[in-house]
């Protein structure tokens, strides 16, 4: 496959190379007194400028267990906001999400636990120790930032090239039109046993192949020819009735919330955005379809497959007892960055605020001591059309595994990279969760496990004997696509 060129002033991937593992102390913050791992007590700094110094002479990175709440907002948060050599990264309604400082060459940072799924306390840092121990590439102060140094890493070592990010044009269509991983429940109610397959590592096995180099935007199908894939525009006609949906819809679904469904009843359908394969899935299962206006790729590249294959070695071989869950998360957490969008958002005191930056307030409307700053960075290599494709081609492999199923009147869940079918003799042609057999799963293969007494309540929602999902419940799909706040990199 190609690998991307440089087209005009667009920011490549990686904007720079890997340079060596720089680790630090670690620090837990609470209630003015700094602990390490053990629970020994290390500082007890006064206000911001002491926290500063203490992290610069002691070489070490600060996690609280939460940057807004309890103590450490008005002893440390409102001043670190004025300090000019701090930056208070922040979400969009303003909450704080990490702090960082620069010590020379290097940089302190103060994160807060909940980037991390992590108990408050101080064992907490031996359990993040050990992930970043695990992946060897230093300090980073998020899981998406610790996944994007992995790959940087790879990306030296084995000296690949580099590959343009998309024009904002291109970004900007794929942002307002593509849709997440696919969900849908044909069949609620009770059921006494069903059988739950799951994909092994999905999103490893479609993080392998690419598209790169320069978006061209066309108006017609015809000028897709030398295209190895696009997103465009379409309208599908479904003429019979389909056991299952190829193709997303946008639609509104309670209280006019967006809602996108998959139509399988016939009729024209305007308005659909979707790849070049999946408009090949369309026309495979009858539909008429006619493409208008998108942005193509005329190369592949499948430089990302070393980072998928490590990365699944890396949760696999090896993996620190008490830090499963974080080491999977890692490689999910960087792929999910490439879907943020480009702006860093800070917090800064009001005396440095501008006019027209929003001061932050809290639920009962009171104001906070500090606004909103949001800075573009447009050098930044946002890489959105990786996650795009590699979530369509996830949602392709879901389709084409669950469509036997539909068309035999199985199908009971599609629950992202999931299926919930009526049980059958079938399943024992894949593996089965738990069994010794597990331990030869490769990223891509589906896996099954029977559930009992199951009330299937919903989108994601069902209740069982072994297991039970609800939206918001991430013991069982932790998929960070939105979490991993804070944009800068250590």
């Amino acid at each position: 496959m190609a690998s991307g060129l440089r087209s005009g002033h667009r920011p490549l991937y990686p904007e720079y190379p890997y340079r060596k593992a720089t680790f630090y102390n670690l620090g837990y913050l609470e209630h003015g007194k700094v602990y390490n791992y053990r629970g020994t007590l290390l500082a007890k700094p006064d206000d911001a400028g002491e926290l500063v110094s203490f992290m610069r002479d002691s070489f070490t990175c600060l996690y609280v267990p939460n940057l807004l709440y309890g103590s450490f907002a008005p002893q440390y948060l409102y001043g670190l906001a004025a300090m000019e050599n701090v930056t208070v990264l922040c979400s969009k309604e303003g909450k704080p999400v990490g702090a960082r400082t620069g010590s020379g060459v290097s940089t302190r940072w103060v994160s807060s636990l909940d980037n991390w799924k992590e108990v408050a306390e101080p064992e907490a840092l031996g359990r993040i120790w050990d992930v970043q121990q695990h992946f060897n590439v230093g300090y980073a102060p998020t899981k998406g930032s610790l996944g994007d140094k992995f790959s940087r890493r790879i990306y030296t070592s084995r000296q690949l090239g580099h590959h343009t990010s998309p024009s904002l044009a291109c970004d900007a269509f794929i942002r307002e039109h593509c849709v997440g991983q696919m969900c849908w429940t044909p069949g609620t109610g009770y059921y006494s046993i069903l059988d739950y397959m799951d994909m092994h590592a999905a999103f490893l096995r479609y993080w392998y192949i690419h598209p790169t180099g320069t978006a061209r935007h066309f108006t017609e199908e015809r000028y897709t020819s030398d295209l190895a894939t696009y997103f465009a525009r379409c309208t599908v006609v479904i003429h019979e009735p389909l056991p299952l949906g190829p193709f997303p819809k946008v639609g509104k679904g309670e209280h006019n919330k967006r809602k996108v469904y998959y139509p399988t009843e016939p009729g024209v359908y305007g308005d659909i955005y979707i790849s070049k394969e999946q408009v090949d899935d369309c026309r495979k299962a009858g539909c008429t379809v006619n493409v208008y206006e998108g942005f193509g790729w005329a190369d592949l590249t499948t430089d990302n497959q070393y980072f998928a294959q490590e990365a699944y070695w890396k949760r696999e071989v090896n993996v620190p007892s008490n830090a499963e869950e974080k080491v999977k998360g890692i490689p999910l957490a960087f792929i999910g960055r490439q879907k943020q969008d480009r702006f860093m958002r800070t917090l800064v005191s009001l005396d440095r605020a501008n006019d027209d930056e929003p001061v932050v307030i809290d639920n009962e409307g009171r104001p906070y001591p500090y606004a909103i700053r949001k800075i573009a960075n447009y050098n930044r290599a946002i890489m959105i059309h990786w996650w795009w494709y590699t979530v369509t081609e996830c949602n392709r492999a879901v389709y084409n595994f669950a469509l036997p199923f539909a068309k035999a009147g199985r199908l009971i869940m599609i629950d992202y990279d999931a299926i919930m079918v009526l049980d059958g003799n079938d399943k024992y042609n894949y593996i089965r969760k738990f069994d010794i057999g597990e331990v030869f799963a490769v990223a891509g293969d589906w896996k099954w496990r029977e559930l009992h007494n199951v009330s299937v309540l919903g989108d994601r929602t069902f209740e069982s004997d072994e297991l039970t999902h609800k939206p918001g419940n991430w013991a069982k799909h932790f998929l960070p696509f939105v979490d991993d706040l804070i944009i800068a990199t250590a």
